[in-house]
């Protein structure tokens, strides 16, 4: 269990093995795409999904996606790719309308960021 100001913010259950969470930090001297996001549920009502990122030098989450879905999966492909700069959180939160099983995850593609030499001009 990780704890946050004496509240449990992530679990591992030893049945699982992970936390089950939809969330990643893209690492320093990296960028990451993300070129889709995967939604789904074991009830029809309405859910509401909200792609989100944190700069790590920062307590503020600003959404990048919004989306309200219904059951079943779904899956939001960017054209696009959306840019996440090294050191940023990324998290997906979900909120259904009634009792449901809600899934989440993303594809992203991380590459490494070049190095620039400064100029002697």
């Amino acid at each position: 269990t990780v704890t946050v100001d004496s509240i449990a913010a992530a679990i591992v259950s030893p049945e699982r093995g992970q936390t089950l969470m939809a969330l990643y930090t893209i690492p320093a001297g990296k960028k990451g795409y993300i070129v889709q996001l995967d939604i789904a549920s074991s009830a029809s009502g309405e859910i509401d999904v909200t792609l989100l990122t944190r700069n790590g030098s920062s307590n503020v989450w600003a959404t990048k996606e919004f989306l309200t879905i219904r059951g079943g999966f779904n899956e939001k492909n960017f054209v696009l790719p959306l840019e996440v700069n090294e050191k940023t959180d990324i998290e997906v939160r979900a909120k259904s309308s009634a009792t449901a099983a809600i899934s989440s995850g993303f594809e992203m593609i991380v590459i490494d960021v070049p190095v620039v030499a400064p100029s002697i001009y």
